[in-house]
C-alpha cells in the first residue's frame, strides 16, 4: 500500500487569566506527515486546569466535523493510520460531565 500525506492543522484552547488550556504537543502545526497501518500518526494532546474524569472529556473534531471520540484519561493521544490524502484540521473541546460542549478559553 502506497504511503499517504497527512498534512495536520491543529486547534489549541489558550489559557487566559487563569483559565483552562489545551494544547497540542505533536506534531508540530502544519506538519507534513507520511502515514500507513504500519506507519500511524500519533498526536498527542496536554491539558492544564482541568482534571479528568472528574471535569468531563476532550471532543475531537477532524475538518469541522465531530468525531463523536471523547478521550476523558490521560495521556490524550489519538492515533491517525487509515486517512485518505489531504489536509486535516484536527481540533480537541472540553466537554463537561453531561457532555455539552464548554465554551472556548
Amino acid at each position: 500500500r502506497m504511503l499517504e500525506s497527512l498534512v495536520l492543522l491543529a486547534s489549541a484552547l489558550l489559557s487566559a487569566c487563569g483559565q483552562p488550556k489545551i494544547v497540542f504537543t505533536s506534531p508540530e502545526d502544519a506538519s507534513r506527515l507520511w502515514v500507513d497501518e504500519d506507519n500511524p500518526v500519533e498526536v498527542k494532546i496536554e491539558v492544564e486546569g482541568l482534571s479528568f474524569p472528574k471535569d468531563g472529556s476532550l471532543g475531537l473534531f477532524v475538518n469541522g466535523r465531530d468525531t463523536q471520540q471523547r478521550l476523558s484519561q490521560p495521556p490524550f493521544v489519538i492515533k491517525f493510520a487509515d486517512v485518505d490524502d489531504g489536509l486535516y484540521h484536527i481540533a480537541a473541546f472540553h466537554f463537561d460531565r453531561n457532555g455539552v460542549m464548554q465554551e472556548q478559553y
